[in-house]
């Protein structure tokens, strides 16, 4: 029997999706294109927690002068997810959408993980434009965070 992480590589094999592993580390990344920005998405799954993680690392730092207003929008964005949440580093401006899931029998089922993919990566570039119109367009945290819901998603795929 494969062992989690050999299951979420066997995943991304499958799929033709190119990406990096990081054995020692039990790490995978991958980049992939939404809509509105290009996202470095690490994955790895924790055997002793039995627990599959997702962080999609969004493409900007937020300046310092920034980050209160965009802490806000987090906060109003996270108040209406029902599943993960975004995160910013307010020492270096790190902004990123992470996701857990718990997996009790030890190897995740392929669906669920796929479906944690696109519920990470669906979020992360539905909000990258408020991020942007809070760090650029000067755009207030409740307006900002009000923007339409959709997207197209080009998986990157070697040359």
């Amino acid at each position: 029997m494969a062992t989690a992480f050999e299951t979420l590589v066997g995943i991304f094999q499958e799929e033709g999706i190119q990406h990096h592993v990081e054995l020692d580390l039990q790490l995978i990344e991958a980049s992939f294109r939404g809509e509105f920005g290009r996202y470095r998405v690490c994955f790895f799954f924790e055997e002793g927690e039995e627990i599959f993680q997702i962080l999609v690392v969004q493409p900007c730092i937020v300046p310092e002068g920034c980050r209160p207003a965009v802490g806000e929008a987090i906060n109003r964005v996270n108040w209406k997810i029902k599943i993960g949440k975004f995160e910013m580093n307010h020492d270096d401006g790190e902004l990123r959408y992470h996701l857990a899931n718990c997996f009790p029998a030890g190897t995740p089922d392929p669906l669920v993980v796929r479906r944690l993919i696109g519920t990470a990566l669906r979020a992360s570039d539905r909000y990258f434009p408020a991020w942007m119109s809070i760090i650029y367009g000067n755009e207030l945290p409740e307006v900002a965070v009000e923007c339409d819901e959709g997207g197209t998603w080009v998986v990157d795929r070697p040359e």
